[in-house]
């Protein structure tokens, strides 16, 4: 599923507000619904309530699509009957070029009092052809939002040792937990329990542990005994380590070539030396020490808790919702990240709400919604073309403009400092003023004129002037 219209009569800060999240006329992509999208504006134009709205949609969609039982089950939050146009607060259109159908759908969220109700329209839908129709909708929602890197990763998460016993052993509520975590569509790191979260996320490498621990504990316990078998157990868990490979493995491969950067790389050693070795990713500096969770630090989260997802889930058609993608992180890594985030999930949607003009600069211009208040204090899109929807009638390309123009033609950053940088710039007028008036008058005292000159070229430096060196000529 990809969205490509949302269109909201009237919630919160918008009314008859719609936007079109598909490919201009001239491009390659025509029509087709936009692979990635990037909300920017002021704060209160209602970035997250998009990010929102979007989750939202996706959860209900899920949810449906889970679903068992008759359509007129009052659990299903479904209604056909008793609501009209007035009572809709928003449709989003949705097309899906994965799957069979081409169709597009829109889902219309109406609300009555407390309650949400969820209704698909598909043409003339007809309510005996829902639940064949709603099985072709499955999808996936990843919610990364700005406050996830404060969750205590650290806080306890289940030990596997808990499950150290062999594998024919385990109970049914074991397995029925199992197909929980293997079956689990949505991951909202905002409502979600950490520890479930990413006991589903990580299950592959969890359940990889418990079986290698498993191995060695039989290993130790034949040579304890003596024991005639030991050499075949042995080889079979040699011949089981060939056949698979560690799952992280591949994260680490993934992700070192950014923690890299800092220093850092993914632990794939198995040496459990600790049973928190045992809860979550490990991470090492370049000298192969330890840096325990309690250590990492808040750009390291957020690489690591956004990445890992992208890379073990199954993403194919999935719903990526990512508020603030630069919180934490340094400049040149936010240069980087958006085009590593959508390689890691080529199928995928993403969204992302920024105030970054590095992140910005990562869009065509038509994948970015930029929201302003009108005159009536309602939020709009400000377009980026003019006339046509054309790739030919953008007039801002964000990928072509320095990080100070992007804040001026994108972020309408109007100031050009403060009071000190205002003072010094009146130094250094003052001083080329002075300098204008000695080469006109010509040059009596020389020590003077280098002095002024050496003035004027240190506080062009401190003010990232560019001067030529001879300019004093």
């Amino acid at each position: 599923m990809k969205i490509n219209r949302i269109k909201i009569n009237k919630y919160n800060q918008f009314e008859n507000f719609e936007i079109d999240l598909t490919y201009p006329k001239g491009h390659k992509k025509e029509g087709l619904p936009l692979d990635k999208v990037c909300f920017i504006g002021q704060n209160g134009t209602g970035k997250t309530t998009l990010l929102n709205i979007l989750k939202e949609l996706t959860i209900e969609n899920n949810y449906h699509n889970n679903m068992s039982g008759n359509v007129n089950d009052p659990a299903t939050l479904i209604t056909w009957d008793n609501f009209t146009e007035k009572d809709k607060i928003y449709e989003i259109n949705v097309s899906y070029p994965f799957t069979e159908t081409n169709d597009n759908s829109v889902y219309k969220v109406i609300e009555k009092g407390k309650n949400h109700f969820f209704s698909l329209i598909n043409g003339e839908l007809e309510r005996e052809n829902f639940d064949s129709f709603i099985n072709k909708l499955k999808t996936r929602l990843i919610n990364v939002p700005a406050e996830m890197i404060d969750f205590n990763l650290s806080n306890k998460l289940e030990n596997p040792l808990e499950y150290l016993k062999p594998i024919s052993e385990l109970n049914e509520q074991t397995f029925q937990e199992k197909g929980i975590l293997m079956h689990k569509q949505i991951f909202d790191f905002l409502i979600d329990k950490p520890v479930e979260i990413w006991k589903a996320i990580l299950f592959e490498n969890s359940e990889y542990l418990i079986k290698e621990i498993n191995f060695r504990n039989k290993i130790v316990d034949k040579l304890l005994l003596v024991d005639e078998n030991s050499d075949k157990i042995l080889e079979d868990f040699k011949e089981w380590k060939k056949k698979n490979p560690y799952p992280l493995i591949n994260i680490a491969n993934k992700l070192n070539p950014l923690l890299l950067k800092f220093n850092l790389k993914i632990k794939i050693d198995l040496d459990f030396k600790r049973p928190e070795d045992l809860y979550f990713i490990q991470i090492q500096n370049s000298n192969d020490e330890d840096i325990p969770l309690t250590g990492w630090s808040s750009g390291t989260k957020q690489l690591i808790l956004t990445v890992t997802p992208l890379i073990t889930l199954n993403t194919w058609e999935s719903i990526v919702l990512i508020d603030e993608p630069e919180r934490s992180l340094f400049p040149d890594t936010q240069y980087e990240i958006i085009k590593y985030y959508t390689s890691l999930a080529l199928d995928a949607q993403f969204f992302f709400a920024t105030h970054s003009p590095m992140i910005a600069s990562s869009f065509e211009p038509w994948e970015i919604v930029e929201l302003k208040f009108n005159d009536m204090g309602k939020v709009i899109q400000y377009p980026y073309f003019k006339g046509e929807r054309h790739v030919d009638n953008y007039f801002i390309q964000p990928q072509y403009l320095r990080w100070d123009s992007i804040l001026y033609k994108m972020f309408d950053v109007q100031f050009d400092g403060d009071s000190v940088r205002k003072a010094k710039l009146i130094e250094l007028t003052k001083i080329g003023l002075e300098l204008e008036k000695l080469k006109k008058e010509g040059d009596k005292n020389p020590e003077n004129s280098r002095r002024l000159w050496e003035a004027y070229k240190k506080a062009a430096e401190l003010l990232d002037w560019k001067i030529e060196s001879d300019a004093k000529n």
